[in-house]
């Protein structure tokens, strides 16, 4: 689809700017090379701003999703050159920079999204979220709380729960747990929630109660090469072999070429 609305914009520019188009605007018998006459060169087309700086946004996300964070911020800076004032693009702006971990670039740009827009949560969100992997985690905390408190936009309060306790899980992990549970008391089907929960509870030495909240999450979300090897993990802090087994076989055998399978060591 962008390739297609980019491959118009082109073609719109190309036909609009091309000699022979000039006999189809005024008709064979009006057109002024056929009498002899000097043409004058056709006026510049200017791109459409607007429309060029959304094809930007969307291919600069495109380039997130797939992780090509360098090119993702080449299209996003030219969307915002071609239009300022969209706090998306500001956004998914420091969004790339996070990912190639430039978080100076990444405050930047989520602070000028939140200023484009104070009501727009992802951006917000962000912001917090960046403040905790800075080592403010009492700012990012409040931010995230407050955000629970008060959802802002389509920001669920159970996310930003569970962003809170993604960011004091080292400094309060009781706070961490409490977050988590608020979060599936919110709703229950919050599989990240699950997930989670289960890798803070064996951290904390509570490999059985951790097996359940891994089940509920392979319930609500399916198997991923990650929680397996979580699975591995919790069933050799419990002593199970047979789950061990039954955890490894399902890694090898769905996600074989993932790193998580590779650096497993073979089943006792």
């Amino acid at each position: 689809m962008h390739a297609f609305r980019f491959a118009l914009v082109l073609a719109l520019a190309a036909g609009l700017s091309g000699c022979q188009t000039i006999g189809k605007w005024f008709g064979a018998e009006e057109d002024p090379n056929a009498a002899g006459v000097p043409q004058a060169p056709p006026p510049r087309i200017e791109p459409n701003r607007e429309e060029a700086a959304r094809l930007n946004l969307r291919l600069g996300i495109g380039y997130i999703q797939s992780g090509d964070y360098a090119v993702a911020v080449e299209k996003l800076k030219k969307a915002i050159e071609f239009d300022d004032s969209v706090a998306e693009a500001h956004n998914a702006l420091g969004l790339a920079h996070e990912r190639l971990r430039e978080l100076g670039a990444a405050e930047r740009e989520y602070a000028r999204a939140v200023e484009l827009n104070p009501n727009f949560a992802p951006a917000q969100l962000n912001q917090a979220r960046l403040a905790c992997l800075r080592g403010q985690v009492g700012v990012g905390e409040k931010r995230l709380v407050a955000m629970a408190d008060n959802p802002v936009g389509d920001v669920t309060p159970e996310t930003a729960l569970v962003e809170a306790a993604s960011c004091v899980r080292t400094v309060a992990p009781e706070r961490a747990e409490d977050y988590l549970r608020r979060a599936i008391e919110l709703n229950p089907r919050a599989s990240r929630a699950h997930y989670d929960l289960a890798v803070l509870l064996l951290d904390r030495g509570r490999a059985t109660e951790a097996r359940v909240e891994l089940q509920r999450f392979h319930e609500l979300a399916g198997y991923s090469a990650e929680s397996l090897a979580l699975g591995v993990r919790i069933a050799d802090a419990t002593g199970d072999a047979a789950l061990r087994r039954e955890y490894q076989t399902l890694l090898q055998s769905r996600f074989g070429g993932s790193p998580d399978a590779r650096r497993l060591r073979p089943p006792r």
